[in-house]
């Protein structure tokens, strides 16, 4: 069965500059963030998917993405949650432990006993006139647990820094040398405090440990206004532009909307109607086919 980054891809259009500038952005160190904006309906979605199938079907690389739905609660912690799974949860070990320590009530420390081989306890000693007392053959390393119990007398602030930091080290060890791209659509529906998470705890955190086997995409539907410098150098923006007439007539042979003089017509109706929004010329493909479906039967 064909699946949804498939099938958008076989009926993607135009867009040729920003895989261009995404594909440079992969293969170059200068960016880190690539930013997709344009306003409601003008295709970053369908971008955020052909992009998602650049990384899984022709590059062969790895990606996690992430997205909003509003029938859906999110938080910094769901974006961690969502890249982990995608990623492999097994390789964040720690970081589930810190987050279930924040987050259950009757959290429970999981300790993974394991045989480290031979102990000599007193091998090569030598013991005169002395009394032995108890001599134990256990080495215990320690876990730097060092956080008291009393989880609501951290500070929000505080949680939010030591699970972003515990996620980016197992990242870290989870990628090696690999590359990884990271792609948010929907930046403008997270909450302020996600948003500002995003920003100054996530790509920052990255940034400021040299993490430049990430790279990021978010799509919004404004160029973020970022007040880091720093940061500034290494986010390159893309703001989308409306199709052409040609970009129309493009997708409806893609979708085989019925024959080309049909096509030609129905592309200067659709560009006339809709001045070329993706969203509009897919309401109106749509209508078309529930139409001539309809007058089929």
């Amino acid at each position: 069965m064909i699946d949804e980054i498939t099938l958008r891809y076989g009926e993607f259009v135009n867009r040729d500059g920003e895989l261009k500038r995404f594909c440079n952005i992969v293969d170059d160190s200068e960016y880190m963030v690539m930013v997709i904006c344009g306003e409601t309906g003008i295709g970053k979605t369908s971008l955020h998917k052909r992009l998602i199938y650049e990384c899984r079907d022709i590059r062969k690389m790895r990606w996690a993405e992430t997205f909003w739905l509003n029938t859906r609660s999110y938080n910094y912690m769901t974006v961690m949650r969502k890249i982990r799974d995608d990623v492999g949860a097994d390789k964040f070990q720690q970081f589930t432990d810190l987050l279930n320590y924040f987050t259950k009530s009757d959290y429970k420390l999981t300790l993974d006993v394991q045989h480290a081989g031979e102990i000599n306890v007193l091998d090569k000693a030598e013991i005169k006139d002395s009394e032995i007392g108890t001599v134990a053959a256990v080495v215990i390393k320690d876990l730097n647990i060092n956080t008291p119990r009393e989880d609501k007398e951290i500070r929000e602030q505080e949680r939010m820094f030591r699970l972003t930091q515990q996620f980016l080290s197992d990242l870290a060890a989870a990628l090696g040398d690999q590359q990884i791209v990271i792609l948010v659509d929907d930046v403008e529906k997270m909450t302020p405090e996600t948003r500002d998470w995003l920003w100054t705890e996530f790509v920052r955190g990255a940034m400021d440990r040299n993490m430049s086997q990430i790279k990021f995409v978010f799509c919004i539907d404004a160029e973020p206004d970022l007040a880091d410098e720093f940061m500034q150098r290494k986010v390159r923006s893309a703001a989308l532009k409306l199709l052409s007439e040609e970009n129309i007539f493009e997708y409806l042979n893609k979708r085989k909307v019925g024959n080309e003089a049909d096509r030609r017509g129905l592309a200067q109706m659709i560009m006339a109607t809709g001045n070329g929004k993706p969203s509009t010329m897919a309401e109106m493909v749509k209508a078309f086919l529930t139409y001539s479906q309809n007058r089929d039967d």
